[in-house]
């Protein structure tokens, strides 16, 4: 049996004759009985411009996504907003509803959860991650939570019983470390949810 050698490639982007924008297309929830509790769905596209030399147009690239849900009104109507919306959404709820989380966003008006981010795997290493965070701090100007999966391993969710256990430990601290470096912070012990208050 051959052993075939897997080499990983990716692409450095070069900043000097490229660029990275994201693309926001926004969508609205109202919840039951046509209340004004509102969550703000956003799906983002990472995009890389290329300005090739000699110049004969643009080239874009989609490079990466994301989801994320922009919450209103004070915590208690965060709680209310991810419970209703989705069951993709309640398990946030139910950790925002430890003491510790009120206690920090007691004065937080809105809150960004970003509730999936992916990469094409070539562009990984590029700091789009951070990319992202700062973009939706400054867009939207609220603290971020996020619950760090590596979608590599989202099989696990689907009951596939081959998984690699050991490996996807190892991923989710590689994912859990670099949310650290973008500023995030795990404020509940043994919690799988991190939280960057935004400054």
């Amino acid at each position: 049996m051959n052993n075939t050698e897997v080499l990983e490639v990716r692409k450095k982007i070069n900043f000097e004759d490229s660029s990275v924008r994201i693309d926001f297309n926004f969508s609205k929830f109202v919840g039951d009985n046509d209340d004004p509790h509102q969550i703000k769905i956003i799906e983002g596209k990472l995009i890389h411009v290329e300005y090739p030399e000699p110049y004969d147009g643009e080239i874009e690239t989609i490079i990466g996504k994301f989801t994320a849900y922009i919450c209103t009104d004070g915590i208690d109507d965060y709680l209310m907003q991810l419970d209703e919306y989705s069951i993709k959404s309640a398990h946030y709820s139910d950790e925002l509803q430890h003491e510790i989380y009120q206690d920090l966003l007691m004065f937080e008006n809105n809150l960004t959860v970003l509730h999936e981010i992916s990469i094409n795997e070539e562009y990984r290493g590029n700091g789009l991650l951070k990319y992202v965070v700062e973009t939706l701090l400054s867009v939207f100007k609220c603290p971020i939570f996020v619950k760090p999966f590596p979608l590599q391993h989202s099989a696990i969710i689907r009951g596939n019983n081959n998984i690699d256990e050991k490996q996807f430990r190892v991923d989710l601290k590689k994912l859990k470390s670099l949310y650290k470096k973008c500023g995030f912070q795990t404020v509940r012990k043994n919690s799988k949810y991190m939280l960057h208050m935004g400054y």
